[in-house]
């Protein structure tokens, strides 16, 4: 994946959580290695990633510590603002919604009004409860859901997660009452099975309108 994403040559990564494992891969040496793995991408404006529930169910002291020690930092509802050399563009990165932690108010707190967001967070339909606080917020990026995992013909997912229900993947385009939001199936599995569901490394093109 990492080889994939670096081919590539994005200008921006954003990670949206679930890092850790799960049952018998819920331990430090596997967080480890995965953050000595994900510590490899680079990019000129930077590789950026929030945490999942699976990091709150590993210990999220433990699991931030672990990322830090290979250079990478989870934001926590906090934000950066991104010199793009044409413009700006504030990157919030919001703590897990499924543990009720995330805080978009707090995350964008004395972030400038007049450049627009870009919204990274774990769980899609954190988007409900999100506030920008009258700035443009632009895109949310999320994960969580794996795109249900496991889908039937005319059916689709047999199963979502809870916070990924009403925006279980792909692209859903703004409208008069949200912004717009990309929510990845992800590279993982649970239990380790895919069904009609293939895993993805998601390449987003944004553009001035």
């Amino acid at each position: 994946v990492v080889e994939r994403l670096m081919a590539e040559e994005p200008d921006l990564i954003l990670l949206p959580g679930d890092f850790a494992g799960t049952g018998m891969d819920r331990v430090p040496e596997h967080v480890e290695a995965a953050a000595a793995i994900l510590s490899q991408l680079s990019a000129a404006l930077g590789v950026h990633a929030v945490p999942g529930n699976h990091e709150y169910f590993q210990g999220i002291d433990q699991v931030q510590a672990l990322f830090e020690s290979k250079g990478l930092h989870l934001m926590r509802n906090e934000h950066k603002v991104l010199d793009l050399g044409r413009g700006k563009l504030t990157l919030a990165g919001l703590d897990d919604g499924l543990m009720g932690l995330a805080d978009s108010v707090k995350g964008l707190g004395g972030a400038p009004r007049e450049v627009p967001v870009l919204l990274l967070v774990h769980e899609p339909d954190v988007a409900m409860q999100v506030d920008a606080g009258g700035r443009d917020l632009v895109l949310q990026v999320s994960g969580h859901s794996h795109g249900g995992q496991v889908r039937a013909p005319l059916l689709g997912p047999l199963v979502l997660p809870p916070m990924a229900k009403r925006f279980p993947e792909g692209f859903y385009p703004a409208s008069q009452t949200m912004h717009a939001i990309f929510t990845t199936t992800g590279v993982g599995t649970l239990f380790s099975v895919r069904m009609a569901c293939p895993p993805e490394t998601a390449l987003l093109t944004l553009r001035a309108g």
